[in-house]
């Protein structure tokens, strides 16, 4: 299995000929408090059509699913998934109630309609490619952990039955929904703000967690919204844990848990 960041809060997961996008923000302004916030980072797919196109044709028609942690412009991104559907028409949507919320009410003809496949507690996904699968599992934020359908969740992606890599979104808590998942998360990609290392010793437990990737940290402006800690703390920090510490490359793939 293997891992691409796309920027900011979006990444790709591949693996054999299945591929998963989480929160691919490609578009490069979302709206924050009734101000347009701009991207600033360095990412080769996020900003422009140019970049958009160039992401497409690498990346468009192998992408079978999408998978959105919750409704916020930086990690939802209505233009980014209509372009991936226009190359992939088949490609599932997997996202919690507000975002098909947000479609009955905004579509239209720039950003249609998907089929969004709601999350729900203790759901599996399983994304089929010709030869190998990748299972969607759901991950509630702590304060949506006894709710049926919570409105915010994070993604635990992996071959069926193997570690797999966990998508934390914008989860700043650690709840009881998460127990089943300690010894089946080999990675993981989040930002945490307020206690980084709260999350990796929970994990830490089990010898199944071998790496921590930080995303969520890269400036927009004006930047009234809050992003991660600078990544080479986090890093140093995590130097007191036998978990790897690092971030993701925009071009180069990470070989993670299993590979197919």
């Amino acid at each position: 299995m293997e891992l691409l960041w796309i920027g900011h809060a979006g990444i790709l997961v591949r693996y054999g000929d299945v591929m998963v996008a989480v929160d691919p923000f490609l578009s490069g302004t979302f709206t924050w408090k009734g101000k347009t916030e701009l991207y600033q980072g360095k990412s080769p797919w996020i900003g422009s059509t140019d970049k958009l196109n160039a992401f497409l044709d690498r990346f468009g028609s192998q992408i079978a699913a999408i998978c959105i942690t919750h409704e916020h412009g930086d990690h939802f991104d209505p233009e980014a998934i209509a372009a991936i559907l226009a190359r992939n028409p088949s490609a599932r949507v997997i996202a919690p109630p507000p975002v098909k919320k947000w479609y009955k009410k905004n579509a239209g003809p720039r950003t249609p309609q998907p089929r969004v496949e709601v999350v729900r507690r203790g759901k599996k996904f399983d994304i089929e490619g010709k030869k190998t699968t990748l299972r969607v599992q759901i991950l509630p934020d702590t304060k949506f952990r006894f709710v049926l359908y919570p409105q915010r969740v994070g993604y635990v992606i992996s071959p069926a039955n193997s570690p797999g890599v966990a998508h934390l979104g914008d989860s700043h808590g650690i709840g009881p929904g998460w127990k089943p998942f300690q010894d089946k998360i080999s990675d993981i990609v989040s930002w945490i703000k307020e206690n980084p290392m709260q999350f990796v010793s929970y994990y830490e437990r089990s010898s199944t967690l071998k790496r921590v990737w930080w995303i969520h940290w890269e400036p927009f402006t004006p930047g009234d919204f809050s992003c991660g800690k600078d990544p080479a703390s986090l890093i140093q920090t995590m130097k007191t844990s036998r978990v790897a510490s690092s971030v993701l490359s925009y071009e180069a793939w990470e070989n993670i848990g299993t590979k197919a």
